[in-house]
């Protein structure tokens, strides 16, 4: 019995000589593609199935060698011919290009809301330190002017609490709250004490030459 014509075509191929439609199995797409594997495949598929990895290099401007390889890596998906490389299946390089454009473009919207979600969580939690701050200021008869380029704290009344103890706590929720710690430190405050009114530095509250921290 002779062999089915059926069965020669479906292993030799398509009339015109390039493997049949079926026979390209697609990647894995969760492997992913190399950059350079990436560029080809989109090529082709832009290009209508067929270029010289000359022009591959040159648009991309990959090395030759580089794209050699990466052709090579994805020969379940192409056919090297003489001078140049074909699809063995167009269609089937379309779904893995549009699948690969979909997954990246989840990565990007994914990315995206990630970095939203960490922005909002981090306004949240400054917006919770300057109210910390606010009340701290408010229960302790503090006011701080910040019009001009120098604060100016007012303290008021110190009654049972040192001024570098008041000043100290001060700094904590001034950068919890996300404030520049070297504007306070370059303050003047304003206070009375049992000896009358005065007026110091804030830097004096931490020593000659300490840093804030």
């Amino acid at each position: 019995m002779g062999a089915d014509p059926r069965g020669e075509r479906g292993r030799e191929g398509r009339s015109d000589g390039r493997p049949a439609e079926q026979s390209c199995p697609q990647p894995q797409l969760t492997d992913g593609l190399s950059p350079v594997e990436w560029d080809s495949l989109e090529t082709l598929v832009a290009d209508g199935g067929k270029v010289s990895p000359a022009e591959l290099a040159d648009e991309h401007d990959w090395h030759p060698d580089s794209v050699r390889r990466g052709l090579r890596r994805i020969e379940g998906m192409v056919v090297r011919e003489q001078g140049s490389v074909v699809l063995r299946s167009h269609h089937a390089a379309e779904q893995v290009v549009e699948a690969l454009h979909a997954a990246r473009e989840g990565v990007r919207n994914a990315v995206g809301a990630a970095v939203n979600a960490v922005q909002n969580a981090e306004r949240k939690a400054l917006d919770e330190r300057t109210d910390e701050l606010i009340a701290f200021c408010q229960a302790n008869g503090i006011h701080i002017d910040e019009r001009e380029a120098n604060l100016r704290v007012r303290m008021g009344n110190l009654a049972g609490e040192s001024w570098s103890d008041l000043v100290t706590k001060l700094k904590k929720y001034w950068t919890d709250a996300g404030r520049d710690p070297e504007r306070l430190k370059e303050a003047v405050t304003h206070y009375r004490d049992e000896a009358g009114p005065k007026i110091r530095p804030a830097r004096g509250a931490w020593g000659v030459g300490k840093k804030l921290g």
